[in-house]
């Protein structure tokens, strides 16, 4: 399923916050893993928030303050250069990843997905901005061009045979942006890089890379000894079948920035891998350490398998309301989820 279809699908998403950490018995959302994760798609700034590590190469070749002169700047996309506005007024943002990206470098936009985050600050900003994709994941052109839009911006598949956004006829009604979408979003830093060069912002977002990375660092060094003694894994299930995400996936990247060593993820090229029950002992059974979401463990722990784990056993299953980051204002209160657990853990390690 392509980009247009990124949504929570069958389950709720994760709630603001990070009220839902515990161990076994916590509860919580979760964007489904075909919604968000698999083949799918698809209060303005976060002032005191950030977000960073490694440095992703934008899809837009524009300066933060290049095209000024002339009213315009020039931004590489799927679909080739395209010349949009210097200073975008009327912004239309039919994917989740860059309405995140946006209002994270404090920029407001007039049309939104349907779905975004269930994150305080994007969900006080939303609130009278027009849905303009439907619960399907297509775009009401109608209701675009009625908004009068000065510029477009949204994601879709690298390749052309997975494309699904209408962008001849977005282009029509205004100046369109088109960057990649990858299975897993593992390639969120990179969407946000692109969206904030293509607004001007990218001062903006350099701040919060620059606490993204200094969160990263501060995991790392407070809690090395934690980090050096366990290997971790993410999980998310539905009862009959399970996924184990890698390090390409958009929370497996964030965790191990933090220094979070996986263990049967660690080599998967994949962002995630779907698995029978069956594959659960065998897999995981070198774990120390299960990361979920509370709507997946209520349905995991209820299956024998998973309750022999040592990582169950043991009780050290932790649940997070925010296990998918789309952005680095998500990614940096994960970050602080990641933290939480990391302390519970040194105090027996």
């Amino acid at each position: 399923m392509p980009p247009p279809a990124r949504q929570a699908a069958g389950g709720r998403p994760p709630r603001a916050g990070s009220e839902g950490l515990d161990k076994l018995g916590a509860t919580g959302g979760h964007f489904s893993r075909r919604g968000f994760l698999g083949t799918s798609a698809g209060a303005a700034a976060l002032l005191g928030l950030s977000g960073c590590g490694s440095s992703s190469s934008p899809a837009s070749s524009s300066s933060p303050t290049g095209g000024h002169a002339s009213g315009s700047r020039t931004v590489a996309t799927l679909h080739g250069d395209v010349k949009v506005p210097a200073d975008p007024q009327r912004i239309v943002a039919l994917q989740f990843p860059e309405a995140c990206a946006l209002l994270d470098v404090g920029v407001r936009y007039v049309g939104r997905p349907d779905y975004m985050p269930a994150f305080d600050t994007y969900t006080k900003a939303d609130a009278s901005v027009a849905r303009v994709v439907d619960t399907s994941g297509a775009p009401d052109l109608e209701k675009i061009a009625g908004l009068r839009p000065d510029l477009i911006i949204t994601s879709d598949w690298k390749d052309p045979k997975l494309q699904q956004q209408p962008y001849a006829r977005l282009a029509e009604i205004a100046p369109t942006l088109v960057f990649e979408w990858q299975k897993a979003a593992g390639n969120w830093r990179a969407e946000a890089v692109a969206t904030a060069a293509a607004v001007g912002r990218t001062a903006r977002l350099d701040a919060l890379k620059k606490s993204y990375a200094d969160a990263c660092a501060s995991i790392r060094s407070q809690y090395a000894k934690v980090l050096a003694a366990t290997r971790w894994d993410l999980v998310d299930g539905n009862g009959s079948v399970w996924d184990l995400y890698g390090p390409n996936s958009s929370h497996g990247r964030v965790l191990v920035d933090a220094g979070v060593r996986l263990a049967a993820g660690a080599t998967q090229k994949d962002g995630f891998v779907e698995h029978s029950l069956e594959d659960m002992s065998s897999l995981l059974g070198g774990t120390d350490v299960l990361f979920t979401t509370g709507v997946s463990l209520a349905k995991l722990r209820t299956e024998q398998v998973f309750k022999k784990l040592p990582a169950v056993q043991h009780s050290d299953v932790f649940t997070s309301d925010l296990f998918f980051p789309a952005s680095y204002g998500i990614a940096i209160a994960l970050l602080a989820d990641v933290r939480k657990v990391c302390a519970r853990l040194a105090t027996r390690i």
